[in-house]
């Protein structure tokens, strides 16, 4: 499931951290990295949605 999530959300997560930081490549990625970090120790928490569930 990680991997599922990382790959489709990593470069929107980055490009938006890269917006906040004004182009600092650096602190764009540290702060993706961080992300990721606290989405993987959390990962047993996240329930994972059914793929035919309409939300109410």
């Amino acid at each position: 499931m990680f991997e599922e999530i990382s790959t489709k959300y990593y470069k929107t997560i980055y490009n938006y951290c890269l917006y906040k930081f004004s182009g600092n490549k650096a602190s764009a990625e540290n702060v993706t990295q961080k992300v990721f970090f606290s989405l993987y120790k959390r990962l047993d928490h996240i329930k994972p949605q059914r793929r035919n569930s309409v939300p109410a």
